[in-house]
């Protein structure tokens, strides 16, 4: 986005998307004790396999799935949108990496989550796809500003 009040929306909704991933990330009842999962894909197999019985855990395969990937979509596309340095994929996935691992160390100091590889692997992919989503947006952004210039000149 363009122009100062551009700006001020974009921050003031990565601001309220912060605030509400603080809540649902932190804001549990502390649990008894730590848990840790470092074993690659446990989980999301785990889940998986919910996703095909006939149990109630088809919820929680969904939920773990599609809520790990969908909630860092906003992260992705916000990080692209604000920082220029973060329009470079390598930088954008370390700098996303670094931001999941700091909030599964605090979960795991806080005893309000779970540290598990899989929410690493499923938040970033979460990311990445916020960034192509922003590159799509910034690719339709400049064809439009691009046609209107074209417009004017001719």
């Amino acid at each position: 986005m363009k122009g100062k009040v551009g700006k001020t929306i974009t921050y003031i909704a990565f601001g309220i998307y912060g605030l509400a991933m603080c809540i649902l990330l932190f804001g549990r009842v502390p649990m008894e004790r730590a848990a840790i999962n470092l074993v690659p894909m446990k989980t999301v197999i785990k889940c998986i396999d919910f996703l095909f019985s006939d149990s109630y855990m088809v919820r929680h395969g969904v939920i773990n799935l599609f809520g790990n990937i969908g909630m860092f979509i906003p992260l992705g596309f916000f990080l692209a949108t604000i920082w220029n340095q973060l329009r470079l994929f390598p930088c954008h996935i370390l700098t996303t990496a670094v931001i999941i691992i700091a909030v599964e160390v605090v979960q795991l100091i806080t005893l309000t989550g779970s540290a598990d590889i899989d929410d690493l692997i499923l938040n970033v992919l979460g990311s990445a796809a916020g960034f192509w989503v922003y590159k799509v947006y910034e690719a339709i952004r400049n064809r439009i500003i691009n046609k209107k210039s074209e417009k004017q000149i001719g």
